[in-house]
């Protein structure tokens, strides 16, 4: 059944955005309101990406296993990131605090 809303707010995960616009068949208007989005409040601080203050690693096994981690940082990153802009954007209002 089509719920009978005005607006919806969603909160904290845009994940169930789309599901009420495509499964819902929802016709109000989707609010979305998070407190920053993930994407730029990580931005430079777990992406992987190295401080000012890092220095070289003199190991090769270990400088190998700070670049993988830095790209599967990297990835896991830009996967969470992309879902929530698609996600996000089902909305008709996004509001950030």
């Amino acid at each position: 059944n089509n719920p009978q809303a005005n607006v919806f707010v969603i909160d904290v995960l845009p994940t169930g955005v789309p599901y009420l616009v495509n499964y819902c068949n929802v016709r109000a208007g989707i609010l979305f309101y998070c407190h920053f989005p993930d994407q730029l409040l990580t931005m430079d601080t777990v992406n992987g990406e190295r401080g000012s203050s890092g220095g070289n690693n003199s190991s090769n096994n270990g400088g190998f296993m700070i670049r993988l981690l830095k790209h599967l940082k990297r990835l896991y990153r830009g996967i969470l990131d992309k879902t929530e802009e698609v996600t996000m954007s089902y909305s008709d209002l996004v509001v950030v605090n």
